[in-house]
């Protein structure tokens, strides 16, 4: 198991908020606005890789909609309960902690 925000592979032609909406729907079934936070590399050594963080608010509810072979459980966690997770480190990836720290420093 690890513990991620939601993200998944931008569709030929689709705009990166378009995929961060797309995903925040699928993976965690929320809808918001979108803020763009920052595009990052994820291994300039090793890859051209950029993937797009946004932070979503004024969030509402809708359905969840996993592809096939996803295997998700959304969960909903304090600022408190974050901080505790990464200092414990339990929360590893990547992208996802660099996500935290520009949502948490934008709030």
């Amino acid at each position: 198991m690890i513990w991620e925000i939601p993200a998944g592979k931008l569709e030929p032609g689709e705009p990166p908020e378009a995929c961060a909406a797309r995903e925040l729907a699928e993976e965690a079934g929320l809808v918001g606005t979108l803020s763009a936070l920052l595009p990052l590399w994820t291994t300039p050594a090793f890859t051209d890789e950029v993937i797009h963080l946004y932070v979503a608010r004024a969030l509402t509810a809708v359905p969840l909609a996993l592809e096939a072979d996803e295997v998700i459980e959304p969960v909903r966690l304090s600022r408190g309960e974050v901080d505790r997770m990464i200092d414990a480190g339990e929360i590893r990836d990547g992208k996802t902690l660099v996500g935290l720290l520009l949502a948490f420093r934008s709030a």
